[in-house]
C-alpha cells in the first residue's frame, strides 16, 4: 500500500454528532456493492468505513461527501487506525480500493471479496481506502440486522482519542459552525485540533 502522509474522510455534521455520540464507537457504514445474485447475500454481511489517501485536501470531495457550509473532515494516518482498532474484539480489515474500467475489465468471479475493493475507474479521483468488517457467518449467510443499534451498519468499539489527529470545518462553513463543532469536542471531552479547510 503506498503511504500518504495523511487518510481523511468527509460528512455531514449530523455524522460528526453520531460519531462523537458514540463515544468510543466507529460508525461503520453497511456496504452497498454490486453483485450478482449470489454475492447479494454475502454482501449484507460486509460493513465498511471509506477514507480517502491524499497529501492535500480535495473540494471535489468536499462538495461530494459534505454540505459545503456544514460539512466536517477528520485526519488520521495508517498507524492511527490500527492503534485506534487494536483493543477491539472485531476484525478489520484495511484495503485500497482498486479501479476497473468496467467496459474492458471483468469482475473476477469466486472471490467474495472482489466486488467490495473495486469501483469503476470514473471514480478513481477518490483515492479510496477501505475499513472492512465482516460480520458473524454463524446463521449462514443471512444476519439479523435489527438485532444491532444501527440496521444499516455496525457500531465497533474504537479508540476516537487515537483514530482522530485533527477535524478540520469545511471551506464554505460560517463561523457559528465552526464554533458549535468546537463546543461539541468541549462537549465530549475530545482534545484534537480543529481548523478551517485550507481552501477557505
Amino acid at each position: 500500500m503506498q503511504d500518504y502522509k495523511e487518510w481523511y474522510t468527509y460528512f455531514t455534521q449530523n455524522k460528526l454528532l453520531d460519531i462523537i455520540n458514540t463515544s468510543v464507537e466507529e460508525h461503520v457504514e453497511q456496504a452497498l456493492v454490486d453483485q450478482k445474485e449470489t454475492q447479494e447475500k454475502y454482501k449484507k454481511l460486509v460493513c465498511i468505513s471509506c477514507w480517502n489517501k491524499y497529501d492535500s485536501e480535495s473540494y471535489a470531495l468536499w462538495k461530494i461527501y459534505s454540505d459545503l457550509s456544514k460539512g466536517v473532515m477528520i485526519t488520521t494516518n495508517i498507524e492511527r487506525i490500527e492503534a485506534a482498532f487494536a483493543n477491539t474484539e472485531e476484525q478489520i480489515q484495511v484495503s485500497e480500493v482498486k479501479y476497473l474500467d468496467y467496459k474492458k475489465d471483468k469482475i473476477k468471479m469466486g472471490n467474495m471479496n472482489y466486488p467490495i475493493i473495486h469501483k469503476n475507474i470514473h471514480y478513481d479521483y477518490e483515492k479510496e481506502v477501505r475499513l472492512i468488517h465482516k460480520v458473524s457467518f454463524k446463521s449462514g449467510l443471512n444476519y439479523d440486522w435489527s438485532q444491532e443499534e444501527n440496521q444499516y451498519g455496525k457500531y465497533i468499539n474504537v479508540d476516537i482519542d487515537i483514530l482522530i489527529e485533527e477535524i478540520i470545518v469545511s471551506p464554505k462553513a460560517p463561523q457559528w459552525f465552526f464554533d458549535v463543532i468546537s463546543d461539541l469536542l468541549q462537549t465530549y471531552n475530545i482534545e484534537k485540533g480543529i481548523k478551517y479547510s485550507d481552501l477557505k
